[in-house]
């Protein structure tokens, strides 16, 4: 036996292109060539086939040891080098060629004969079914010696092989006629052990293991699971790893005033760090954003001026391969100046290389994709604290039992807002200069069509336009907007067709009207994109806050969080024992200080976007105070993970929903202020309680000692709250 360094002389080429390989990287790389022969048994069975011949693309690609002679890989099998989850596609392949093979000797056999012509009508449809499947290559994964497994692209030459019955009477037809020719012939290989093979068998390849590790990381990024969820995190660390070199995955959020960095570490952990955003003027960052190019960062600068740079080195970050992501952000609703990065970190200086860029810019859309998973995800996942009871009913039910609720009994409920005040004011005052300048984009046109001509209809339109803009002017309901666009298009729009034909000015101004409203609500909304960015921006601020809060709160004791973002942040807290099996009353008591401290941490971050960021809206934040406990079960047919169980608990459902518009019973002025954080409670015991921790917020330094309070006018029934209010400072 030689080892074959040439292609088989007698061995026509039946390479073809991968769907995934441009026609470049399939012919710079080697064809790996092997000769397999059976190993005596003469069997039909694949895993008696051994490797008797192969050439240097073969050897190099199963990662031989070249320093041994080729023969030390000789006579072994060829399932050797496979794992074991690729025996039973190769093992389909393989009896497709077989079966091509003895059909194809059937039916020489059959014209020969006296035949049906659907006999033969038959057997070469079956014989092209098969033909198709041999023709097309697959892809198994290879086993190679100290290196990570790899991806084959192969096909085999069958041409070589001689296919005869072990019972040479045994009527060959008769047998296959009996079954429909289909998947059960690869279920059960039995009718295998009535042929024996002889012969050679080519096998032809292609390495394409990077190809294939870059689909794999496209199907896991764009899986619909949140990027920042551990399991998936460590998946694509792992992915990263095999295609990149990469020890791990970095975000990097840029929003107007701040840098956000994520890191998320190997095990499935994050770490967060938050920067002033002149930390983005390092010169890699910036450049990578405004180039929108993938950059190489061959080597980290310890004694860089930036913290954000200084912190990548201390996390043992030695070079960068950073990808940036953008898209339309004004149409997805975000701040237009938000960007992000996703970084590759390796702990080795100039890791990465110019073909890893290349791969980079083919995986933007999937980590983009990836990216709005995460953002739609991430205020409502399973929380971790309580992801042990779905679990614990996923494994009831599969072992058939009866679906049964999943409830927390006698936990304690920790309610708090931060509340953007104003905001609805805001959003009608933003629908309102929208409507009023399109209607002042249709009298342009109006005039710009009497420019050429005087008509009465045309006077009438403008004056019914005039006094609808009046009416705008004044006052601007709920349905507004809808009623507005709706009377555009009904009694000025359609005639824009004879209007276009009015001369130049008149089609500048049809033309500025339509680029004005092209959007999907058809309406002017430059001040409600504003409006929705400012929103977005106070929320983005105040959820990196709370985060911060909250790993915080976890290490303390784990409890369940849930955050809505709408005009602001709510939180709801739940603790107990049926969460956690270690809760005390000192767990409750901490959590509870430190709910406190994140709102007043809020309430500075509301204080600091106002003064000196110069938002026009303000935050002010509430406390809801209860000392009982009440019951939560998980209802399958809500979006919601839990709600409160049992009529006992409706007043405080009630209260919680209604708290925010409270009104001080005697002066009727809203309880909740600009920069100050308001308590409301029920009992004596419950603002002991609180009134101690108030002590405390101003022994460091959180709130002034001024307390001011008020008894709650009643909410729909409910009655006898009460709240205190102080500054934070």
């Amino acid at each position: 036996m030689t080892s074959v360094d040439q292609p088989f002389q007698d061995s026509p080429s039946s390479v073809v292109f991968d769907n995934h390989l441009s026609p470049h990287e399939t012919l710079s790389k080697r064809v790996m060539l092997a000769l397999l022969r059976c190993s005596g048994h003469q069997s039909a069975h694949l895993e008696n086939w051994t490797l008797a011949g192969f050439n240097s693309g073969f050897s190099q690609g199963f990662g031989f040891n070249t320093s041994e002679p080729p023969t030390e890989y000789y006579d072994r099998p060829f399932f050797d080098f496979l794992p074991a989850s690729g025996y039973s596609t190769l093992q389909h392949y393989y009896s497709c060629h077989l079966l091509v093979l003895l059909l194809s000797q059937l039916l020489t056999q059959l014209q020969s004969t006296p035949s049906k012509k659907e006999e033969l009508d038959r057997l070469n449809y079956h014989i092209r079914e098969l033909e198709q499947i041999v023709n097309t290559p697959i892809v198994v994964q290879f086993n190679r010696p100290s290196q990570a497994p790899g991806w084959l692209q192969l096909w085999f030459n069958s041409e070589g092989l001689k296919i005869s019955g072990v019972h040479p009477k045994l009527d060959e037809w008769t047998v296959f006629s009996r079954q429909p020719m289909g998947d059960n012939l690869f279920d059960d290989l039995q009718w295998l052990e009535n042929y024996t093979v002889t012969g050679e068998l080519i096998l032809e390849g292609i390495e394409v293991t990077q190809t294939e590790r870059k689909q794999r990381l496209i199907k896991l990024l764009t899986s619909p699971d949140s990027l920042l969820e551990g399991n998936k995190l460590q998946l694509i660390n792992y992915q990263l790893q095999e295609l990149f070199r990469a020890s791990y995955l970095m975000i990097l959020n840029v929003d107007m005033n701040q840098v956000r960095l994520l890191v998320g570490k190997v095990c499935g952990t994050l770490e967060s760090y938050v920067f002033p955003r002149e930390e983005l003027d390092s010169p890699y960052f910036i450049t990578a954003l405004e180039q929108n190019q993938v950059l190489r960062v061959g080597e980290i600068n310890p004694q860089s001026e930036k913290q954000c740079e200084r912190t990548l080195w201390e996390e043992g970050v030695r070079s960068l391969l950073l990808i940036p992501l953008r898209w339309d952000y004004e149409q997805q609703g975000n701040h237009p100046e938000m960007l992000r990065l996703i970084g590759l970190v390796s702990d080795r200086p100039h890791n990465f290389t110019a073909q890893d860029c290349h791969y980079a810019r083919e995986l933007i859309p999937a980590f983009a994709c990836a990216m709005r998973q995460t953002n739609h995800n991430q205020l409502n996942p399973i929380h971790p604290a309580v992801a042990w009871r779905f679990t614990q009913e996923a494994e009831r039910r599969s072992w058939g039992f009866e679906p049964a609720p999943i409830v927390c009994e006698k936990v304690y409920p920790l309610f708090g807002i931060s509340d953007i005040r104003g905001s609805s004011n805001e959003r009608n005052r933003a629908i309102q200069a929208d409507l009023i300048q399109q209607f002042e984009l249709g009298l342009a046109i109006l005039e710009a069509v009497e420019e050429g001509q005087k008509n009465r209809l045309i006077e009438q339109i403008k004056i019914d336009l005039e006094a609808y803009k009046t009416r705008i002017e004044g006052k601007v309901t709920v349905d507004s907007e809808v009623t507005a666009v709706q009377y555009l298009q009904e009694h000025f729009e359609i005639y824009f067709d004879y209007f276009y034909q009015c001369g130049e000015s008149a089609q500048n101004a049809i033309d500025w009207y339509r680029k004005c409203a092209n959007n999907d609500r058809h309406s002017v909304d430059t001040a409600r994109r504003a409006y929705d960015r400012t929103i977005d921006r106070i929320n983005e601020n105040l959820l990196q806050t709370w985060e911060r809060w909250q790993k915080r709160m976890q290490a303390i004791i784990p409890h369940y969080c849930d955050l809505e973002s709408t005009d602001g942040i709510d939180h709801m807290i739940y603790v107990g024992k049926s969460i956690h099996h270690s809760f005390t009353a000192f767990h409750l008591h901490s959590l509870r200080y430190e709910q406190l401290c994140a709102l007043c941490d809020a309430a500075r971050t509301g204080i600091k976007l106002h003064e000196v960021d110069k938002i026009s809206l303000q935050l002010t934040h509430l406390v809801l105070v209860q000392d009982v406990t009440i019951d939560i079960c998980h209802d399958e047919n809500t979006e919601k993970i839990f709600d409160v169980q049992g009529s006992r608990d409706t007043r405080y459902e009630i209260v919680k929903k209604r708290i925010d518009k409270g009104v001080d019973l005697e002066t009727g002025d809203r309880i909740t202020a600009p920069g100050m954080l308001t308590l409301v409670y029920s009992t004596d015991d419950e603002w002991k309680e609180y009134e101690h921790y108030l002590d405390y917020l101003q022994r460091e330094g959180w709130i002034a000692p001024e307390i001011l309070s008020g008894s709650v006018a009643p909410l729909q029934g409910v009655d006898g709250l009460r709240y205190a209010r102080v500054q934070v400072l």
